[in-house]
């Protein structure tokens, strides 16, 4: 049979490369031109946003905790949806948050959102619960219990983070703050003993950072942490179906044994 040049076909080629009779050949058109619709329409995209890059969930290019959570949502939507990761910075998700662009946002607490009663704004249930812990030198042990116990020292920060409880006494001047690009980063600083006292890091990420550096040894915990929280998925102007289907992955994640083992994998114990 002679090769077969797609850019000039007709029906009436088709008859003649394929030699098949004319109602067959129609209804295999009619067939093949009626599937590429419903492959196409398929799955609903979804924009999915993070704007964290320290490890866990970020360990290199394409691994890291949150692209193994977006492939679970992709798994457990059975092309219902497709879920799509987009890194950014804060700064630019703000801006997409604020001029209400569909989407969704991955490991967020409404206390960190400015407007987290935003009409726009629909919140899943927890996904992962959390400290915030004080983390300073085993040799030179800092004991949080309140923010006048960090009084004169140095904060190891990230730039654009809050920090509950104490950014009243670092704008006041009480506690000096020096920030970086990344938790990874101010951990090393500190046990390093480079110029910082303390470094605020979230429990989901110390896990592994220890781990990786062997800090283990090294690096003191204050028993109080500066404060606990819950981390979600924010819903940015959602369809109805995705509000559905993120309510009921959510709640399903606690009896999940994939996530379970996805936790595991990257140190996350505290739960």
């Amino acid at each position: 049979m002679l090769p077969l040049n797609t850019s000039e076909l007709s029906t009436r080629s088709l008859l003649a490369h394929f030699k098949l009779p004319a109602a067959l050949l129609l209804v295999i058109l009619c067939l093949t031109c009626l599937s590429y619709p419903a492959i196409s329409n398929a799955a609903q995209k979804v924009d999915v946003w993070c704007y964290y890059n320290d490890p866990p969930f970020t360990i290199e290019p394409k691994h890291g905790l949150k692209f193994d959570l977006v492939k679970l949502m992709n798994e457990e939507a059975k092309g219902k949806f497709f879920f799509e990761l987009l890194s950014m910075s804060r700064k630019r998700l703000d801006t997409f948050l604020s001029h209400g662009i569909p989407g969704a946002v991955l490991f967020v607490s409404p206390d960190w959102m400015k407007e987290r009663g935003d009409a726009k704004f629909v919140w899943s249930k927890p996904i992962l619960h959390g400290r915030n812990e004080i983390v300073s030198r085993r040799k030179d042990p800092i004991r949080y219990s309140k923010p006048k116990s960090l009084y004169g020292l140095t904060l190891a920060g990230v730039f654009g983070h809050k920090y509950k409880n104490l950014d009243e006494a670092i704008a006041q001047g009480k506690i000096t703050r020096i920030d970086s690009a990344s938790m990874d980063q101010n951990l090393r600083t500190v046990i390093e003993n480079r110029g910082k006292d303390f470094t605020p890091i979230a429990s989901s990420v110390l896990g592994y950072l220890l781990h990786k550096y062997g800090y283990e040894n090294k690096a003191y915990i204050s028993p109080t942490p500066l404060h606990t929280y819950a981390r979600y998925i924010l819903l940015n102007n959602p369809s109805p179906d995705l509000v559905e289907f993120i309510a009921e992955f959510t709640s399903g994640l606690s009896k999940n044994k994939k996530w379970q083992k996805i936790k595991t994998k990257y140190k996350i114990y505290y739960n």
